[in-house]
């Protein structure tokens, strides 16, 4: 009897540990998580601490009322950090709405909001500023750019540069991601959620020996977008055409002047 017992025990130990081995990650989000972690020297970023967030400038119950909203949906989707309010003095990530343009802390005069992350040498997010410029701005223009701008700052990471143009909306595409308004999509709040669950590391190390060929693929994109700035790349008829064209001009020229040879020789014949 006791033998059986040590034999059944073995056997669901074994039988547990090869259905782990063997049991696959989805591949949203985790191909796109293994993408945004493909530069070891600039890795995806998370905060370590939980996020504190206060409200500095000019700003009103409406604006608090927002924040809060945000903060209460993206808290629901971090295990393992806390969002909440906090005071100035026991912030770390700063909010400060703007009712005039500050030249160090805006590139570009358009946008609604600014943003800017910092991180300890071991590449975690320790702190964060985010201006919010409210000039001639409506309060749903405001509401719409927030939701996304904070969500993004959760996360320093981003798709791979190659054949962006092609990748799906999101605030980690390097284009156009920062300027994505209204709610966050499916596809973000996916990658969030992963990144601030319990054992993110390791299972990124799982995901990417299963989408090691990832990088394979990148390295054809940056291949297919360095040949697609060629002009007989981009018109491939081009290609066809224009040999065609040049020797149809060239039969002309040449029956033209075999004409001109003929005709000189029968006058002067």
């Amino acid at each position: 009897m006791k033998k059986l017992y040590y034999f059944l025990l073995f056997t669901f130990i074994g039988t547990n540990s090869f259905s782990q081995d063997i049991e696959k990650l989805p591949t949203i989000p985790w191909e796109e998580l293994v993408e945004m972690n493909i530069n070891k020297k600039v890795p995806i970023r998370k905060w370590g601490n939980n996020v504190n967030i206060s409200l500095e400038g000019v700003y009103n119950a409406s604006d608090s009322l927002i924040i809060a909203k945000v903060i209460k949906k993206l808290d629901s989707l971090t295990e393992t950090t806390l969002i909440r309010f906090a005071s100035s003095d026991n912030s770390n990530f700063e909010i400060k709405f703007l009712d005039r343009y500050v030249k160090q802390k805006y590139s570009n005069y358009n946008s609604i909001t600014n943003s800017k992350n910092t991180y300890n040498n071991y590449n975690v997010l320790t702190s964060a500023e985010l201006y919010v410029y409210t000039i001639e701005r409506t309060d749903l223009e405001v509401k719409n750019a927030l939701e996304n701008q904070i969500a993004g700052m959760l996360i320093d990471g981003w798709f791979a540069r190659p054949a962006a143009f092609e990748k799906r909306k999101s605030i980690f595409n390097p284009v156009g991601g920062s300027l994505l308004t209204g709610s966050l999509n499916s596809g973000d709040i996916s990658i969030i959620r992963e990144v601030y669950k319990n054992g993110f590391e390791k299972r990124l190390e799982k995901a990417e020996q299963q989408f090691k060929d990832i990088p394979k693929k990148l390295e054809n994109d940056k291949i297919r977008v360095r040949y697609s700035s060629f002009w007989w790349v981009k018109n491939p008829i081009a290609v066809i055409f224009l040999p065609a064209l040049i020797l149809v001009l060239f039969f002309i020229f040449l029956t033209s002047k075999i004409k001109n040879t003929i005709h000189v020789k029968i006058e002067r014949d």
